[in-house]
């Protein structure tokens, strides 16, 4: 019997990383506005920064396999890191978010990736 996987993001089968789901990052305030404990889908998506390799640097140090979210809630700012056991996934992953500054987190993990399956 074939598994069925459940198409959100947040459980997406690609959404991991050495075995645990990357999905909610865990949030670190970055020193703007108030400091609140943001945890799970909670704030705005402002922007991401993909983190790919240079193919015409081989020798670049910079990670492959993460994309970083910027988000605030309640007034402040937080960063987030996912984390990727495939690089393909965190391009793909990287590709989407791209387009959904404005979005809360929780409809960001609502998102259907049946086509990514």
């Amino acid at each position: 019997m074939p598994s069925q996987a459940t198409p959100e993001l947040r459980r997406h089968p690609q959404m991991r990383y050495r075995g645990q789901r990357n999905w909610p990052p865990a949030w670190l305030w970055m020193g703007e506005g108030e400091r609140d404990f943001a945890r799970g889908e909670v704030g705005v998506l402002t922007r991401i920064d993909v983190s790919i390799q240079d193919p015409n640097n081989p020798f670049n140090p910079k990670p492959y396999n993460r994309i970083y979210l910027f988000m605030e809630h309640r007034g402040s700012g937080y960063i987030g890191c996912l984390l990727f056991d495939d690089p393909a996934a965190c391009r793909q992953v990287g590709k989407i978010l791209s387009d959904l500054g404005g979005w809360t987190l929780k409809e960001i993990g609502d998102l259907d990736l049946t086509h990514l399956l």
